[in-house]
């Protein structure tokens, strides 16, 4: 799912043309600010496309407030102007591009293969990643005598799931990963 706010009708129109030549993707077009804001709390996004220059709240109010809510949302912001000062703003409020308009089918599809890459990064990292606490208290308790083995039964499954974590996290060099 892609949304992509801007308050000028033709270029929504535009964005939707662009998006059926892409099939795996399913546009979600806003008018502006608040209506963006609706269609992020109905669903979740790959990435987000937004015009800098909108009444009411200008695009980078808005890549203000979903980052503070949504900081790992890859966004996008477009404009047709060339201030510098505007791409230093969205780039340290967190924007991942900026592309100028009139767009091309390359850099809106380069953001889009951008975002993907991300996100399949982002999955990398939350695969490797275990319960912190969860497993301080596994390695804390790693003797027979405190984790109970000596009483029949009890706690035998703690154990096993602490082994099979070193196995998977520390032991095995090929399965590398965070914990």
């Amino acid at each position: 799912n892609i949304l992509a706010v801007d308050d000028d009708y033709p270029i929504r129109m535009g964005m939707e043309f662009l998006f059926k030549k892409w099939p795996e993707f399913n546009l979600y077009l806003a008018e502006g600010p608040d209506e963006a804001l609706r269609k992020l709390d109905e669903r979740n996004y790959l990435m987000m496309f937004c015009d800098i220059n909108m009444p009411v709240m200008s695009g980078l109010e808005l890549l203000k407030i979903i980052k503070s809510s949504k900081p790992e949302l890859p966004v996008v912001m477009l404009t047709s102007e060339t201030d510098i000062q505007n791409s230093i703003t969205a780039f340290r409020y967190g924007a991942m591009d900026y592309i100028l308009k009139p767009m091309t089918v390359s850099t809106v599809r380069g953001a889009l293969e951008k975002a993907t890459e991300f996100s399949k990064e982002l999955e990398k990292k939350r695969e490797g990643i275990i319960d912190v606490a969860e497993f301080r208290s596994l390695v804390d308790n790693f003797s027979p005598e405190k984790m109970g083995l000596y009483d029949t039964g009890s706690k035998s499954a703690e154990f096993t799931q602490l082994v099979n974590a070193l196995q998977e996290k520390l032991i095995h060099p090929g399965k590398a990963g965070r914990i």
